[in-house]
């Protein structure tokens, strides 16, 4: 061997180290917990070993299965939306809030498609009384407890009890559920381009004491701690609970004393109750809302008082409340005044209408020949078919009578031709006395009004 070579492995050879995996054996990953340093020749000769060219993986996670494609969603039906298109019509459902979400989004679906772009709700109302769904069950108010009738044809029955005003007891008077009922109910009229008009109080329960005189025992503006509280006699009542409670010494005055003199402490908490309808209906984007003060409102004459006396309490409480909603930013044309009975109209309606611009609705007719005589007596005023017709040759529920197919034909060439709008009553919907059934609408009026 020359000198150069053994010079040459006598040098010391370079090295270098790298930490192992002790498990695998290979260059240690960054999952790996048992390692350990190893060194190697830079330059390794045949049979020396040689630094791993892997990393080890073998503590990773598996790697995440690819996922299955999944289907496309089935596209959602489109919203029917209401067609505006002269003559606009519409059927009324007042109790709707009564029924599933569901099928009133059915409801107002069918409404659309039949070729109604219009519909009333009522916030207040009674019946039915003793159906599954009734009315009562489902007030703006909140139900606190029972009283028991003392004395004549309903002696010992028990009615529902109300509270009308915030208190100490009950707090604020509002059955929310119901509250958030109607939002939900806004909402879907409000996607579909229906407009809505929602009757806060409903004077045919309040007045209705003569054909249904059980009714009016469930009116909770007539039946509240409030008004028991001042009547005298026994003013205790059974409270949800099943303790006893005592009434309270506001008064309302009944729906008659509280439209006006003494007692009229109905002003007192009805802001209230109007106020906060305005902003419910306000908070529904792209709602097309009216609001009305109270449906078919009455005043009839107590003891001494005259005709044209009653005429101005209930011109007075109307004009009260209008002023409140014109102060809250609500449009006049949003305003709706509904009054019937022995009330004037020239007293009570037109005078509200010529001051504050607001919208005149009179129930009826239900066929051209009354439409026809309607558009001559008054002339400007709004129609509700919600009313009786002795020319009304259609459906009949023993209540009411809707106008016949051809009827309907002769009624949307004068509505159209005048650009008026008609809402009618839904009769198929009521096939009994207090017993309104959602599922059983009928559209054939609505589709001959529409021209569909």
């Amino acid at each position: 061997m020359c000198l150069a070579k053994i010079i040459d492995a006598l040098r010391p050879r370079p090295t270098i180290v790298a930490w192992i995996c002790e498990e695998s054996g290979l260059l240690a990953g960054a999952k790996c917990s048992k390692v350990a340093p190893k060194r190697y020749y830079v330059d390794p000769r045949p049979g020396e070993p040689e630094i791993p060219a892997d990393v080890c993986d073998i503590h990773e996670p598996a790697p995440e299965p690819e996922p299955e494609p999944q289907p496309e969603p089935e596209p959602m039906p489109p919203i029917p939306q209401a067609d505006h298109t002269p003559p606009r019509t519409g059927m009324d459902f007042y109790q709707a809030v009564c029924f599933p979400l569901v099928d009133v989004k059915q409801y107002l679906d069918d409404l659309v498609v039949n070729g109604g772009s219009l519909i009333r709700f009522f916030g207040d109302f009674v019946w039915p009384i003793t159906h599954p769904q009734a009315g009562w069950r489902w007030s703006l108010f909140r139900q606190v407890g029972w009283y028991a009738e003392h004395g004549g044809p309903f002696d010992g029955r028990e009615y529902p009890l109300y509270t009308i005003a915030k208190s100490l007891e009950y707090g604020e008077p509002w059955n929310e559920p119901v509250w958030e009922k109607y939002r939900a109910i806004f909402k879907l009229c409000a996607e579909r381009k229906i407009k809505v008009t929602w009757s806060i109080l409903d004077g045919c329960s309040m007045k209705n004491y003569k054909a249904a005189p059980d009714q009016t025992r469930y009116q909770p503006l007539l039946q509240c701690v409030q008004h028991h509280g001042a009547e005298g006699g026994d003013k205790t009542y059974k409270r949800v609970d099943g303790t006893r409670g005592t009434g309270y010494s506001i008064h309302t005055g009944g729906i008659y004393g509280g439209f006006g003199g003494d007692r009229g402490t109905m002003r007192q908490y009805l802001p209230f109750v109007f106020d906060k309808a305005v902003r419910l209906l306000r908070s529904i984007p792209g709602l097309d809302w009216r609001i009305n003060l109270g449906n078919e409102m009455e005043r009839r004459r107590e003891g001494s008082e005259t005709q044209a006396d009653v005429d101005g309490i209930l011109h007075d409480w109307h004009d009260h409340f209008i002023r409140q909603l014109l102060a809250l930013g609500v449009r006049p044309d949003q305003i709706v005044v509904s009054i019937t009975g022995t009330n004037s109209r020239e007293a009570v309606s037109l005078p509200l209408v010529r001051r504050h611009g607001v919208t005149e609705q009179i129930h009826g007719p239900n066929s051209d020949t009354a439409l026809l005589d309607f558009l001559s007596r008054f002339p400007g005023a709004e129609i509700d078919g919600d009313g009786q017709d002795r020319h009304a040759a259609g459906y009949t529920n023993g209540m009411m009578t809707l106008p016949s197919i051809d009827q309907c034909r002769r009624m949307r060439s004068i509505l159209k031709d005048r650009g008026l709008t008609y809402q009618t009553y839904n009769a198929h919907c009521e096939p009994a006395w207090g017993q309104q059934e959602i599922r059983l609408a009928g559209w054939a009026e609505q589709r001959a009004l529409a021209g569909k």
